[in-house]
C-alpha cells in the first residue's frame, strides 16, 4: 500500500507532549478485508484511513430487540434527499461531503419510519454501516434502532462482522451495542476505555 501522511487537520497535544496526524493509504493489492480487519476506514479518491475503527460481531438479538424492530417500518424506497435537507442542521458542515463519498461505494439505502434513512455499503463480502441522519437522535428515536436493523438483517451472513465506523468520544454510544469491538491500532478490543 502507498501510505500518505497529513498533517492539515493535526496538531499538538500539550498534556501529552506528541504530535498527532491523519494516515491515508491507496492499496496496492490489499483486500477490502485485509483493510477492514486492519482497522483501515474507506474514503474518497480511493484512499482508506486509518482509524479507531469499530464493529460488531452478527449474531442473534434479543427478544426484547426483535420486537422492538417490528414496531419500525423499513422499506428501500424513500426520498433521501427530502431527509437529509431536512435534518442537516443537526450535523456539521462536512457531512454533505461524507454523504457523497458514502454514496459513491456499492450501497443500498434503507428508510424506517419515512424519517431516517442509513446507507448500508459493500465491499466484497463486507458490510459497512457508514451513514445514518434524520429523526430523533435521543435514546427513545429511531437512530438507535438502524444498527440493530442491520444485525439482524445481516445474521446468516457469511461475513462475521458489521463495521459501524469510527469509535471516538462524539460516538462513544457505539459501545452499548452487542458484541462490540474497537480497533486500537495494532489489534482489536472489545473491553471499553
Amino acid at each position: 500500500m502507498k501510505i500518505r501522511v497529513s498533517h492539515v487537520n493535526g496538531k499538538y497535544d500539550d498534556e501529552q507532549g506528541t504530535d498527532l496526524c491523519e494516515l491515508f493509504c491507496i492499496p496496492e493489492g490489499e483486500t477490502s478485508t485485509y483493510l477492514f480487519e486492519n482497522g483501515w476506514l474507506p474514503t474518497s479518491n480511493n484512499e482508506w484511513y486509518q482509524s479507531r475503527s469499530s464493529r460488531l460481531k452478527i449474531g442473534q438479538l434479543t427478544s426484547r430487540r426483535k420486537y422492538q424492530l417490528r414496531k419500525m417500518s423499513v422499506n428501500t424506497n424513500g426520498d433521501y434527499r427530502k431527509i437529509f435537507e431536512s435534518s442537516k442542521f443537526l450535523y456539521n458542515q462536512s457531512i454533505e461531503e461524507f454523504l457523497d463519498t458514502v454514496l459513491s461505494f456499492k450501497h443500498e439505502i434503507y428508510y424506517f419510519d419515512n424519517s431516517v434513512f442509513g446507507v448500508l455499503n459493500w465491499f466484497d463480502e463486507i458490510p459497512y454501516f457508514s451513514f445514518v441522519v434524520g429523526g430523533k437522535n435521543g435514546k427513545g428515536g429511531i437512530i438507535p434502532m438502524t444498527c440493530y436493523y442491520f444485525l439482524n438483517k445481516l445474521k446468516d451472513h457469511t461475513y462475521p462482522y458489521l463495521y459501524i465506523g469510527e469509535w471516538y468520544e462524539d460516538f462513544y454510544y457505539k459501545s452499548s451495542y452487542p458484541n462490540f469491538e474497537w480497533w486500537d491500532g495494532e489489534k482489536w478490543l472489545d473491553n471499553i476505555i
